[in-house]
């Protein structure tokens, strides 16, 4: 698990960099970056909502006192 997120987190780095040090208009860098930040949140979701859903079935039913 560490070395999938360490290997997520370099390459997240590696792409905005690239997207930012492009030749060309801003719009077009804010365009990718967009859609970059749309990837790694899409992304993120995938891994969180499993976690989120193991750790619901392991509480207790019911109403909290």
């Amino acid at each position: 698990m560490v070395q999938a997120a360490l290997s997520f987190g370099v390459s997240v780095i590696a792409v905005t960099y690239a997207i930012t040090h492009l030749p060309g208009d801003a719009w077009i860098r804010g365009f990718l970056l967009l859609g970059l930040l749309y990837v790694v949140t899409s992304t993120d979701a995938r891994r969180v909502r499993p976690v989120q859903t193991a750790a619901r079935a392991l509480t207790p039913s019911g109403p909290l006192t």
